[in-house]
């Protein structure tokens, strides 16, 4: 009896703590999906802008915008085109695709949100504060159409598996190319690189001097240093 009794008593603990294990388990989990959806929300921000699209540079420079309107813009989360924003949706009810090679610049007067798409980059539109002539940001370039035919072959002559293979070569390529400047003076984006910052710094004859003083020119963040001394002095 005593023994049936021990035994009874044992199970009754035994399903107590995995009761308590589960619960523990289940609060964890609750706990770590609350933390993920805070931190995918705290990132995938809207931002709600009065604004002026531009075709170009020289419309721009005119403030003759082709609309005017309430723009939407959702931030991506995508570490290769870090800080990229979608643009979801206008006022006067234009189609997005309209915008996606139709607008250069979008701006409210104090942000500036540049389409990728117009420089054969991915991450569609990035967003500066208007400080200054140089804007930094991190993209890769669309694939171009000879690595797409590259892709399309691979899938037909070796399957998915293949396709897989072209892609990543295409992707470690492009990723060679991920830091980029807009020169918004001219409206061009150029790869960031000690050749690109040397030959800008020689309207700078005091940075251009300190530049070449450095030993490792193509320290990622001695480019972007000297980029932000040039704003300094606009």
């Amino acid at each position: 009896m005593n023994y049936k009794k021990s035994q009874l008593n044992m199970h009754e603990t035994v399903t107590i703590n995995c009761y308590d294990l589960t619960t523990e388990i289940m609060n964890r989990l609750i706990a770590f999906i609350i933390f993920i959806m805070t931190f995918i929300s705290g990132f995938a921000q809207l931002d709600t802008i009065q604004g002026k699209a531009y075709r170009n540079v020289e419309d721009m420079k005119a403030d003759k915008p082709f609309l005017e309107s309430t723009f939407v813009f959702k931030r991506k989360l995508n570490k290769m085109a870090y800080g990229s924003y979608r643009l979801l949706h206008n006022q006067d009810g234009i189609d997005y695709y309209d915008f996606e090679y139709s607008a250069w610049i979008i701006s409210d007067g104090k942000y500036l949100y540049l389409n990728a798409t117009r420089h054969a980059l991915k991450g569609k539109f990035f967003k500066f504060e208007k400080h200054g002539n140089f804007y930094y940001f991190q993209s890769i370039p669309i694939m171009s159409i000879s690595q797409q035919q590259n892709l399309q072959n691979s899938q037909i002559m070796f399957g998915l598996v293949g396709a897989a293979v072209s892609a990543s070569n295409s992707y470690a390529k492009n990723k060679k190319y991920l830091h980029h400047v807009l020169d918004l003076n001219k409206g061009t984006t150029n790869v960031l690189s000690a050749a690109y910052v040397e030959n800008i710094l020689k309207e700078y004859p005091k940075l251009y001097e300190e530049f070449m003083s450095f030993n490792d020119k193509n320290d990622i963040n001695v480019l972007r240093m000297f980029i932000d001394k040039i704003n300094e002095m606009q």
